[in-house]
C-alpha cells in the first residue's frame, strides 16, 4: 500500500469516527431531551398532584391530631389519673441501673403500654377525621350529582318543550300555508268558473243575435 493510499484510508477512518461521534452526541442529546420531556409529563399528571395534596393533607391531619392529643386528651387523662402522663404508663420487666465509675449503665426494659394506648388514640382520631372528611366529600358529591342531574333534566325538558313548540309552530305554519293554498285554489276555480259561465252567456247571446238577423 502506497503512502497516498494509507493517508486516504486514515482520512476516511477519521471521517467515519467523527461521524460516529457526532451521531452518538446527537443520540445522547435526544435522550436527555426525551428524559426531561417524560419528567415534565410525569410531574404534570393528575395522580402526582393528588399524591402531593394527600401528603400535605396527611401532614396537616397529623399535626392536628397531635395537638388534640397533647393539648386536650392528655391533660384530661392526666387529671383523671392524678397527674400521671399517659406515656409514663409502663410495665417494667427489668429495672435500669445507672452508670457508676466501674460499671456501665443498664437500660430499663419495660412494656410501654401507655404509649401504645396513645398511638391507638391517635389512630382512632385520624380515622375519625378521615371518615368525617370522606363523608363530607361524599355528601357534597351526591348533592352536586343530584343538582347536575336536576339541571340536566330541566335542560332536557326545556329543550324538549322548545322542540315541541317549534314542531307545533311549524305544523301550524304548514297548516296555514295549506289553507291559504286551498283558498287560493278555490278562488282560482271560482274565477275560471265565472269566466266559463260568462263565455257561455256571450256565446248564447251571439247565437240569438245571429238567428234574429237571419229571420229578418
Amino acid at each position: 500500500m502506497s503512502a497516498e493510499d494509507r493517508e486516504y484510508l486514515e482520512h476516511r477512518i477519521a471521517e467515519a469516527e467523527a461521524k460516529q461521534r457526532k451521531v452518538e452526541r446527537a443520540k445522547r442529546k435526544e435522550q436527555r431531551k426525551q428524559f426531561w420531556t417524560d419528567f415534565k409529563k410525569f410531574i404534570s399528571k393528575g395522580n402526582i398532584i393528588d399524591l402531593a395534596v394527600a401528603v400535605v393533607v396527611g401532614t396537616a391531619f397529623n399535626s392536628m391530631v397531635n395537638g388534640i392529643v397533647k393539648f386536650i386528651i392528655t391533660p384530661i387523662i392526666s387529671l383523671l389519673t392524678g397527674g400521671i402522663n399517659m406515656t409514663e404508663w409502663k410495665w417494667v420487666l427489668k429495672e435500669g441501673v445507672p452508670a457508676t465509675d466501674t460499671t456501665p449503665a443498664i437500660a430499663e426494659i419495660a412494656v410501654e403500654w401507655g404509649s401504645l394506648i396513645q398511638a391507638i388514640i391517635n389512630f382512632l382520631i385520624i380515622a375519625m377525621f378521615v371518615f368525617l372528611a370522606l363523608r363530607f366529600i361524599t355528601n357534597m358529591n351526591k348533592k352536586t350529582h343530584i343538582l347536575q342531574t336536576r339541571l340536566h333534566r330541566e335542560a332536557e325538558a326545556k329543550k324538549k318543550a322548545e322542540e315541541e313548540a317549534k314542531k307545533k309552530a311549524e305544523a301550524e305554519a304548514a297548516a296555514k300555508l295549506e289553507a291559504e293554498k286551498a283558498a287560493l285554489a278555490e278562488r282560482e276555480a271560482e274565477y275560471y268558473r265565472n269566466v266559463r259561465e260568462q263565455t257561455e252567456l256571450l256565446r248564447t247571446i251571439a247565437q240569438k243575435l245571429q238567428q234574429t238577423q237571419g229571420n229578418n
